[in-house]
């Protein structure tokens, strides 16, 4: 352990590198085909439980490194000045399609059931990344830029940009060349802002809740029901919610002493011997 935190330090590029790597391998892990193994039908259910079941044990590894870098004080219950990012809530709230849902142009007709595993699966999935990218990825390009000015931002903006530039791995699967770059781009934000609520609340499990939030709605109906998400009311209230709460979080960003971060990774601390 003592070892993997001096090489996290020394070499945070190749740990970059492996985490991502692993990260690429486990988003394209074929789940289709580890079902068919079990010789069950690629149904709904299945995938949901099966989804939810590798990225929980995808999520375990990620937590391993998380400690042999030493980077667990993240792991923190007491959320600190939760104020701060309340307006975030307010952007993955908004994901959810509730004009569609009230209005009747969009509709979510899964039982109970079916919805509690979509949520289970949504919450691993959330979890996994926000623990390898804020976690981990996040810490390891600060410790790159660290005698740069404004580490702490430059850094957010790169495990930013390396969590969107991941999804490009949707390509793989099928997905469109359109869809998956605008994936990309609000994964980019969603990143970003992610980032910012764990160092101003010095705790991971707000940005899980915010990215689970934000997946939860943005798929229900894709995944749960039918109909159409878009209508203008609900593009002008995205828009004014995302450069408000965008603005107010590179303020934030901008400004951010690279001793927050310190004291979160545990910078300047010597490891504990190991017996």
């Amino acid at each position: 352990m003592r070892k993997l935190r001096k090489d996290a330090e020394r070499a945070p590029v190749s740990n970059i590198i492996i985490i991502l790597l692993l990260v690429i391998g486990f988003a394209s892990f074929p789940i289709k085909d580890t079902i068919s193994l079990f010789g069950l039908e690629y149904t709904q259910v299945n995938r949901y439980i099966f989804t939810a079941a590798f990225r929980l044990l995808f999520l375990a590894v990620m937590v391993y490194f998380l400690y042999t870098y030493r980077f667990q004080k993240s792991l923190n219950f007491k959320v600190k000045k939760f104020y701060a990012v309340l307006p975030c809530y307010l952007v993955v709230v908004n994901n959810f399609p509730v004009i569609a849902l009230a209005t009747g142009q969009a509709q979510v007709s899964a039982s109970a059931g079916v919805i509690l595993l979509y949520l289970l699966q949504t919450l691993f999935i959330t979890a996994f990344e926000e623990v390898a990218f804020r976690g981990i990825i996040f810490p390891l390009c600060y410790l790159k830029l660290r005698q740069k000015k404004r580490a702490v931002f430059w850094a957010a903006a790169l495990s930013s940009a390396l969590f969107g530039a991941v999804h490009l791995v949707n390509l793989l699967g099928g997905a469109g060349i359109g869809a998956t770059l605008l994936q990309v781009g609000y994964s980019f934000l969603i990143g970003a802002m992610c980032a910012v609520s764990m160092l101003l609340t010095e705790s991971l499990f707000v940005p899980i809740s915010l990215h689970f939030i934000f997946n939860a709605g943005g798929l229900l109906v894709e995944e749960l029901g039918s109909g159409g998400i878009l209508n203008m009311p609900t593009v002008v209230l995205t828009a004014v919610i995302g450069v408000a709460v965008g603005t107010y979080l590179f303020y934030v960003a901008f400004n951010m002493k690279n001793e927050r971060m310190e004291s979160l990774i545990a910078c300047g601390e010597e490891p504990p011997a190991e017996s």
